[in-house]
């Protein structure tokens, strides 16, 4: 494996270099409201998950040539990941605090900030709340992309409604989508959007005149063990109901706490002949020419619940 070009210093050793040289640069790239909070004296900051980084980072630590130890919070990559960036950018010895801020304090040293002892839990990481959660029409979306073999569209159901609950770290459910006013997102010419969503909303697919509105419940969400933030969370069985149809579903989602409830989030395809929109399907009819039509249509679930 090769050597990843920085060095990685303990505690005790940086405390000697800093007593022998106050001016080393501490390169801090923790996210600044955790910088603010809890610190080694001196250090600067320049969080390396901003997009400036590359360019803030050589305003802060001064000459190329000069050392630079990066500090990070403790847990995860962090302070590597930020290492890596610098030698890219042509740093000639850079150093990493190994444990980062948090291992600085428990080795005894001085820490400064906020609240420079108070732990910091990752809110990422933080168990789902328990309860009933009402969903928020206005910021939850669903969306839909369809295909075919030259093009695809894409677009929007609006929500009616909808509640999510979380009962032990599983999640529960119901949506009410307004099918009937189903939007297309890509097309800019108006003539052609429209006829567009009318053929969309006619029997060849949604049938909407007759059932104007689809439902989906969320029977069970189950943790899934381990998983980082970011990753699926849950894996979710429930039953969505379409042109007067139910039909099982089964994906993964991420169900996280927010700062006022929680957040769903999916992306899973869909088999649209099984709830009898068969237009355009090679399975159900032959000669399709251009008219030939995926069977399989994506969508993508974002929920705020409050």
């Amino acid at each position: 494996m090769p050597s990843p070009g920085y060095t990685l210093l303990d505690p005790e050793d940086l405390a000697d270099w800093l007593q022998a040289n106050p001016d080393l640069a501490l390169l801090d790239v923790q996210l600044p409201e955790l910088h603010a909070k809890r610190r080694i004296p001196g250090s600067a900051n320049a969080c390396v998950y901003e997009a400036l980084f590359p360019t803030e980072a050589p305003r802060l630590t001064g000459y190329r040539e000069d050392a630079v130890v990066v500090v990070g919070c403790g847990r995860g990559r962090d302070a590597e990941w930020a290492a890596e960036k610098l030698l890219l950018l042509g740093y000639d010895t850079v150093y990493v605090l190994e444990g980062g801020v948090e291992a600085w304090r428990e080795a005894g040293f001085i820490v400064e900030g906020d609240a420079p002892m108070a732990e910091e839990p990752d809110p990422a990481e933080e168990p789902l709340p328990e309860g009933v959660f009402q969903v928020d029409p206005l910021r939850s979306e669903v969306a839909w992309t369809g295909r075919n073999a030259s093009t695809a569209h894409h677009g929007r159901v609006p929500l009616v409604s909808g509640d999510l609950r979380v009962d032990g770290g599983a999640v529960f459910g119901e949506c009410l989508l307004d099918v009937s006013k189903l939007s297309d997102l890509d097309l800019e010419d108006a003539d052609l959007r429209t006829t567009l969503v009318a053929h969309l909303l006619s029997h060849d697919f949604l049938f909407a005149e007759q059932y104007p509105q689809a439902s989906f419940a969320i029977d069970e969400g189950t943790p899934i063990p381990d998983a980082a933030p970011g990753e699926p969370s849950h894996e979710v069985r429930g039953r969505l109901t379409m042109r007067g149809q139910t039909h099982p579903v089964s994906f993964q989602a991420q169900a996280a706490r927010s700062e006022n409830g929680l957040t769903f989030h999916a992306h899973f395809d869909l088999d649209r002949t099984k709830w009898g929109a068969v237009y355009g399907s090679g399975r159900f009819f032959s000669h399709l020419g251009f008219h030939l039509v995926w069977d399989v249509v994506s969508i993508s679930v974002r929920l705020f619940a409050v």
